[in-house]
Parts: structure tokens; sequence; C-alpha cells
């Protein structure tokens, strides 16, 4: 008589799918052997999916307790994975080690005011911030409408 082999767990038979598999505020992000990226909410509901082949960029903004919110920028848009630990994005990235967008971004506004011109206030903290390893990655003008002087000067500093 042949004896019946004993069947996975369903969960085992998720984890043998899965290439990375780390919590995040929504559910789990995961990374699928089939090529997908994407964010699990538990049971079985898929909150967003993107395949691995169209993720151009990876980039973090400080999150709450000591974790990041990852964006995945895709081809087919930016999705979001919140409350990720420095240690699981850090897994995240082995996986795509040729993309060359920066991890960490910061948006800075500056005002025209009574303390001074946002161009002086801009020049002033993009010199102390290049000391600290960022650099200017965009930045927009929105200029007074008469005089036409910029009134706010909204930067992306950038550090890998």
């Amino acid at each position: 008589m042949s004896q019946a082999q004993p069947q996975p767990l369903p969960q085992e038979q998720i984890m043998k799918q899965m290439i990375l598999d780390i919590p995040c505020k929504t559910g789990k992000l995961q990374v699928t052997k089939d090529g997908s990226l994407r964010v699990q909410r538990l049971p079985k509901k898929t909150v967003w999916q993107v395949p691995c082949t169209a993720i151009i960029g990876l980039t973090t903004q400080p999150g709450a307790f000591r974790s990041v919110n990852v964006s995945i920028h895709s081809s087919q848009g930016v999705y979001q994975a919140d409350m990720v630990t420095k240690r699981n994005f850090a897994k995240l990235q082995t996986l795509f080690p040729l993309l060359s967008i920066p991890t960490t971004q910061m948006v800075m506004t500056y005002h025209s005011g009574f303390t001074g011109s946002a161009e002086n206030k801009f020049a002033k903290d993009a010199a102390k911030l290049a000391q600290q390893g960022w650099r200017v990655q965009s930045q927009s003008t929105a200029a007074h409408p008469w005089t036409g002087k910029p009134r706010a000067i909204t930067v992306v500093y950038v550090r890998s």
C-alpha cells in the first residue's frame, strides 16, 4: 500500500512562493517567485501589485517608530509601503541592486518674507545640507504675480 504524503499547510505553500515576505503597516510587503512586488493584506487581499521588471526606483522617508516609509517607483506609478524597518528595507534593496534612485528624500519649501528672500534661505540651507551629503534633485519656484520675484521655492533634496 502506498502511504499518502502529508499536504503542506496553506501558509507553508504561500511561503514557498515568496522570495521576500516582510511586515509593513498595511500587511506584508512581498516579492514573489513569479516576479511581482506587492502588498498583501490578510487574509489574501492584494492592496497593490507591480511586476518587478517595471520597478525603476526605491526611496524612503522617515516613518513612525524608527521605521521608514518606502515609495516604490515603477513605470506604472508610485506605490507605498509604510512602517518598514530599516533592516527589512535593506533586504528589499538587495533584490534590486541595479536601481540608481537615491534611498532618502526630503522636501523643503522656502518663503520670502520679513526674514529674507526665499533664494537666500535656500542657498544657506543647500550649503549646510551639502556638507551632510544631501543634494538637490529638483526645485520649483512660485513667483509673485505682480513683481515676478520668487516668493516660494520648493526643493527636493536626496541622499544616498
